[in-house]
């Protein structure tokens, strides 16, 4: 039941999108509708089990709501997907092929990589998550530290998606975790694409696409079943829907951009550290405009309060602030562990991502100004706050930096990927729409 009420989910906030006329791709409407479908999902499915809701009755009302609004609309619903604009112009056969071979060949490696529960955090984390919030007697049982390995305090969008279609489907089955991991991945690698062909920018939008999917951290990570894929999507968001609104200057961007940018805090801790730096970053650029800030906020809301009531009613206390202390800060000071970051950085992320580091030295190179972009000042940001978290962590800094580098990376290639291009799409918009349109 909960499948179909995705399906049905996603052609309401398709029709909604369609409605404020925000995109005119089908394809971007199609993927931040998903998006939009599973974040709601994760929302409602957590808010029935903070009540203590039948879950009967939550699938239920959970369907009911998405089949009332589709019957409401139904002669727009049935229009909808006959409607023809002129920015969903057909792909040549062979752009077509490309973009086709592309996604079979993620695909196969995706299976051939994929273990059948994923790596260690997935099953040791995530899906052992999802199996407390699967058993309702059982739900509350995993926020102690008691279990510390397992990190209780960690958000539950995954879980969530998780438990909620093991539920509706009555059985604890990998293929659940694996698929959602898939599909995420494909849905990523759709945004770039999408995005770019709404800005009629064919072409580069096909090479960024093919650049994503290139690197080695996207079908590790997504193959490993691991929730830094999903997080690196809802980094990617915000940052999307803003260039976006640059162009549209609807209000409603600006609620769909504060949703987004709060639920990053509903997957990681990371996602709080995110939401907070675009936040400033972008109350910054609209001090003048404040209906814009508190439009975001509008949109942050929902995420923000289950962020909260989570944090303050269910969570245990984080390891690294729970270990935090003036020895913590004194390690500030201490030079080496400044000079081991940085030795494991150039020898493990430099190399290792060869063709993200030669596209962001290039384009630095070609034009300094993408770095006074909004995008760039956002990730710049996030991955100096995530070096300052390596100068002060209570762990072993070198297991430390070993087990959590690359996901970091992971988390913000495909947003310097995307600005990148996006920079010079939009700097050279007249050369690129002649020769990429």
């Amino acid at each position: 039941m909960i499948l179909i009420a995705i399906l049905f989910s996603c052609f309401s906030f398709y029709i909604l999108l369609d409605n404020f006329k925000l995109f005119n791709n089908k394809l971007l409407k199609i993927v931040i509708s998903i998006f939009l479908s599973v974040s709601f999902l994760s929302f409602s499915f957590s808010l029935s089990l903070f009540t203590g809701m039948n879950f009967t009755l939550y699938q239920i009302l959970f369907l009911i709501t998405p089949i009332i609004y589709c019957i409401v609309n139904y002669k727009y619903f049935t229009a909808i997907f006959k409607k023809v604009d002129s920015t969903n112009f057909k792909l040549l056969n062979s752009e077509l092929a490309i973009i086709l071979f592309c996604l079979v060949l993620f695909t196969s490696m995706f299976f051939f990589n994929s273990l059948r529960w994923g790596r260690w955090d997935a099953w040791a984390i995530w899906s052992l998550h999802a199996k407390f919030l699967y058993f309702n007697d059982q739900f509350a049982s995993l926020f102690t530290n008691n279990i510390i390995w397992t990190h209780p305090d960690y958000p539950l969008m995954l879980p969530s998606l998780i438990a909620s279609i093991w539920k509706s489907l009555g059985i604890i089955s990998p293929m659940v975790p694996l698929f959602i991991s898939y599909f995420t991945a494909i849905c990523l690698l759709l945004l770039v694409l999408s995005s770019f062909f709404e800005f009629r920018f064919k072409t580069l939008g096909i090479i960024s696409f093919i650049v994503v999917l290139s690197s080695i951290l996207l079908d590790y990570f997504s193959s490993s079943q691991y929730s830094d894929t999903l997080l690196s999507v809802f980094i990617l968001i915000p940052i999307v829907l803003k260039n976006h609104f640059d162009k549209n200057k609807s209000l409603f961007f600006l609620i769909l951009i504060g949703f987004f940018a709060a639920t990053n805090g509903w997957i990681k801790n990371e996602g709080v550290i995110f939401f907070v730096i675009f936040f400033l970053f972008f109350s910054f650029d609209n001090i003048k405009k404040i209906k814009n800030i508190i439009y975001f906020l509008l949109g942050a809301l929902i995420p923000l309060l289950f962020i909260i009531y989570f944090k303050t009613h269910y969570a245990p206390v984080n390891d690294l602030v729970n270990a935090t202390s003036i020895d913590s800060l004194n390690k500030l000071t201490e030079i080496n562990r400044y000079s081991t970051i940085y030795d494991y950085l150039l020898e493990k992320v430099i190399y290792k991502n060869s063709l993200l580091i030669i596209l962001l030295i290039s384009a630095i190179a070609i034009d300094y100004k993408y770095c006074l972009t909004f995008d760039f000042k956002v990730i710049i940001s996030l991955f100096i706050i995530y070096f300052l978290v390596y100068v002060l962590t209570p762990h072993g800094l070198e297991w430390h930096l070993r087990t959590s580098v690359d996901r970091i990376i992971h988390h913000i290639s495909p947003a310097i990927i995307y600005t990148i291009f996006f920079y010079f799409s939009q700097k050279y918009e007249v050369i690129f729409a002649k020769i990429t349109s």
